[in-house]
């Protein structure tokens, strides 16, 4: 059985894996393709960062009381993230006008590149290259 102070983190977890499942059923019912790459891939709908921080903080509010410190910071975080996850798309799809889709993918370590969470970039794909 799983320690009672483990079920927020439990509960975000699953939260994570069933919005990536979501992305995969959402990705076929669109192209009627099966596309299994979302199952890993950030970025799309539905959002897996946002549902993973609102399950926490919601699971938290459940276990500690919604007038808690604790729930109070999770949700905050909550907040950080979603905006976040929305600005980046939005700075991107503005300064790249013909972007129609943005997704993260984490491409590993790579020997003699910049790497780490400091490190953005943007690729593209295709043949034209517009601003």
């Amino acid at each position: 059985m799983i320690p009672s102070s483990l079920y927020p983190l439990v509960t975000a977890l699953l939260s994570n894996v069933l919005a990536q499942v979501g992305k995969t059923v959402v990705y076929y019912y669109r192209t009627g393709k099966w596309d299994l790459h979302w199952v890993i891939a950030s970025g799309g709908f539905p959002s897996s960062h946002s549902s993973t921080v609102t399950a926490l903080s919601l699971s938290i509010g459940i276990q500690e009381g919604f007038d808690s410190a604790i729930f109070a910071v999770t949700t905050i975080f909550s907040f950080i993230v979603m905006f976040d996850a929305c600005a980046m798309t939005e700075m991107i799809k503005e300064g790249f006008h013909n972007v129609k889709e943005v997704s993260i993918f984490n491409i590993g370590t790579v020997i003699g590149a910049h790497t780490g969470p400091g490190t953005i970039a943007v690729f593209f794909k295709g043949n034209k290259r517009a601003l």
